[in-house]
Formats: C-alpha cells, sequence, structure tokens
C-alpha cells in the first residue's frame, strides 16, 4: 500500500502542514512532535513523491538544454558531457532539438519554462535572420541562461565556449609557417558569431605574417559533409594550397570531393578541419584540426548556469576555453 502525507500526519496527530515542515527539513517544529512525524514516516516507510517535495520547495531539479542537431557528433559529445555534469550537480536534464530553426528553439524554450526548470542552456543556431524574443523572455521571467559553444550576438547572458578566433588563428598561422599561401577558409554565415570569430582568427594569422589574402578565400558554406563537398567543386579550378574547414564534418566534405578529383592530399592540397571529433584521427589519412575540448565546455558551462541560479546576478561574460592543435596526415 502506498501511503501519503496526510496518512503520516493522522497517524502522528498533527496537521498535513506540520507534518511537511518536518518531512522537508523545516524549523518550527517543537522536538517531540517531530519525533513523532519521524516515527510515523518510519512506520508507514513513507517516501515522499518528488514533483510534490520539489512543488513545496519552488523547485524543480531540472536544467533544460537546447542542441541545434544531433546529427553532428559534436552537439551529440556536449548534450553527454552537460548531462553527466548536471547530474553531478543534483539536476537531471531535459533536451530539445532546434534544427537550426528559431521557433523551435523557441518552442523548445517553452517547454522547459512550463516544466519550471531552473536554468536554461543554448547552443545557438547558425540561422541569422532570427527573433530572440523568446530568450527576452526567459529573462525577464528571471530563468538563469547560459549560451554554449557560441552565442547570439545582440543579447547578454554568460556564454561558456571554445576560442573559436585562437584556435583559426594558430592553425591558418601553422600553415602560414609551412609554406601555404593560398589558405581557403570555409565557414558559415559571415555574421554567425561562431564564423565570423574564425574568419577574424583567419586575417589575423594572414596580417601577423605580412601576407595578403583575398576576401574570396573566405567562402560561406553549409557547415556539414554535404556543405564541404559542393563549395570544394566550386574551387578546385582555382587549386587553393589548403582548405580549412568550419568543422571536422565539413572537412570530411572536403576530402571527399578532392578523392573524388584525383587530388591528391596533402601532396596537392593540404586540408583540415575544426573539433576533433572522436574518429576525425581514425580517418584513411588522419585529419588535422582544431581540438574544442568538449568535457571542459560541459563543466564551465554547468558551473556557470548553477552560480546563476544559487547566487546573486552578475555582470554577464564570456567564459573562454583553450583550444589545441592537433596535426595529423592532412596537412604538409
Amino acid at each position: 500500500m502506498s501511503y501519503t502525507i496526510k496518512d503520516v500526519a493522522k497517524l502522528a496527530h498533527v496537521s498535513t502542514a506540520t507534518a511537511s515542515l518536518v518531512i522537508n527539513g523545516k524549523p518550527g517544529v517543537r522536538p517531540e512532535t517531530k519525533a513523532r512525524i519521524l516515527a510515523a514516516v518510519k512506520q508507514l516507510n513513507y517516501t515522499p513523491n518528488a514533483s510534490a517535495r520539489n512543488l513545496i520547495r519552488q523547485r524543480s531539479d531540472m536544467l533544460g538544454l537546447v542542441v541545434t542537431e544531433l546529427s553532428n557528433p559534436f552537439f551529440g559529445m556536449l548534450a553527454s558531457e552537460i548531462s553527466k555534469f548536471a547530474a553531478q550537480k543534483g539536476y537531471h536534464l531535459s533536451i530539445g532539438i532546434s534544427n537550426n530553426k528559431i521557433s523551435q528553439e523557441a518552442a523548445c524554450v517553452a517547454r522547459f519554462t512550463q516544466e519550471r526548470a531552473e536554468g536554461v542552456i543554448v547552443t545557438p543556431s547558425y540561422m541569422t535572420d532570427y527573433d530572440l524574443q523568446h530568450l527576452y523572455q526567459l529573462k525577464s521571467a528571471g530563468i538563469p541562461l547560459v549560451f554554449t559553444s557560441t552565442r547570439y550576438m545582440g543579447i547578454k547572458a554568460d556564454c561558456v565556449m571554445c576560442d573559436i578566433k585562437k584556435g583559426e588563428y594558430l592553425l591558418t598561422k601553422h600553415l602560414l609557417l609551412t609554406g601555404h599561401r593560398r589558405i581557403y577558409l570555409m565557414g558559415g554565415p559571415k555574421t554567425a558569431m561562431f564564423a565570423y570569430e574564425r574568419f577574424a582568427g583567419y586575417r589575423q594569422a594572414y596580417e601577423e605574417a605580412g601576407l595578403s589574402y583575398h576576401e574570396s578565400w573566405l567562402i560561406e558554406a553549409e557547415p556539414d559533409f554535404q556543405g564541404g563537398y559542393e563549395a570544394t567543386q566550386k574551387i578546385l579550378t582555382d587549386r587553393p594550397d589548403a582548405i580549412t574547414a568550419i568543422n571536422d564534418l565539413t572537412a570530411m566534405g572536403i576530402l571527399k570531393c578532392l578523392k573524388d578529383h584525383n587530388v591528391r592530399v596533402p601532396d596537392d592540397i593540404s586540408v583540415a578541419g575544426y573539433d576533433d571529433l572522436v574518429y576525425s584521427s581514425m580517418l584513411e589519412t588522419p585529419l588535422t584540426t582544431v581540438r574544442q575540448p568538449i568535457a571542459d565546455i560541459a563543466q564551465k558551462t554547468v558551473e556557470v548556469l548553477c552560480r546563476q541560479i544559487n547566487g546573486p546576478g552578475t555582470e554577464e561574460k564570456d567564459y573562454y576555453i583553450d583550444p589545441l592543435l592537433k596535426l595529423r596526415d592532412t596537412t604538409k
């Protein structure tokens, strides 16, 4: 038989409100009364309903996470790590997938609000024609918000991300030092922060080297395998020395296109990615890339969100995790 808090109160000869105070660890109950209630709990083997207990405490012990997609293993790994670190803090994770659509992102955030999430983490869409009203409403409701992996420009919120500008700078600098001069960068929309920062790191490396580049070498492409393949087809006659990609999936599309056109890597063209996915080192020609430390990003994201939940508000800021250049066989 399943007993309720009313049964505990009846057995202890107290009101339901008094029993609730003791069960939820609240002060204000006389020691002898508390002892009777605890004895009743033990006798009935009463276990408080988690939802009811959380309602009393005005807590849900739930965090919301919006990821853009799970077909890219980077976001799958990020979600897994965030879930792990959230659990260590006593939270469970509710996950929503936006599929890079602002309308779906807004629907995920609305669901989290209805579920009384104590905080929300968002990996922004790469779409640039966005309406962020749902995030302004979230902040207006007092629900903590943290961006992870990148941010939306134009809204103030904490953000935890790899220093993607530095990563692209280190990669481009290495390629320039090894004699490459015509380096093409395949990024996403230039107005999206994650692409904008990579383009900035690329430019910095060229400027510090005192070398010139052409803006036409900075290519907007869909940040996936097919996007990399199709964009490479369009520049094959340009014969770049190297092609770097916004992520490893795009780099794999580049590699496939070059192979289909009998272009040797790295003898004819060097190729590099970004992220260092788990299988990037297992390719037929292991991929040079920039590692984003996913576990470190996830841990810091949860830490920052929990700080917001448990403490007074502070001025929003960006937290950068250092990237790591991984040199393998697709570059010379």
